[in-house]
């Protein structure tokens, strides 16, 4: 009986680790579904992405500032969404799949309803509350991340 115990005592952390993969994974899903479910209903127009994203701090305070600068000079990066790379989509044919969970990312393919997917990579962090929060954007209209394009705007 007791080899019964210390080898359940010994998979306890993987079976609590499979657990919380797969809490943070509904998590994840939940986070991708409020980000882009309005783009699949037609009677809905979205916020601009930078208006709606649950950011995490650092990220946050980057989108104040260029607001803030956007305001005055105009922006590249509020010319298209940052979740879709899309000005414009169809909402009828507007898809996202999560093709990758990570510890702290997903992968999404987007296609805004014209038959070409772009793939966007989404970084999560947790805030102070334990929440799951934005931590930055990875796709072909920022390769080097949101944070970095913004900083590179805030720099001109």
């Amino acid at each position: 009986m007791n080899s019964v115990k210390a080898c359940l005592l010994a998979l306890a952390p993987f079976a609590l680790g499979a657990f919380a993969q797969a809490d943070s994974h509904t998590e994840q899903r939940a986070m991708v579904d409020r980000l882009y479910a309005p783009f699949t209903q037609a009677d809905v127009a979205p916020e601009a992405d930078w208006d709606r994203l649950p950011a995490a701090l650092q990220l946050r305070r980057a989108i104040d500032f260029w607001e803030m600068k956007n305001r005055r000079s105009g922006s590249d990066l509020s010319t298209f969404g940052w979740l879709c790379q899309c000005q414009d989509w169809d909402a009828a044919n507007f898809t996202y799949t999560i093709v990758e969970f990570g510890p702290d990312h997903v992968v999404v393919d987007v296609d805004a309803g014209w038959g070409e997917e772009e793939r966007t990579t989404i970084r999560f962090a947790r805030d102070r509350t334990g929440g799951l929060v934005v931590a930055n954007i990875f796709n072909a209209s920022f390769p080097d991340g949101l944070k970095a394009a913004l900083f590179d705007e805030l720099g001109k």
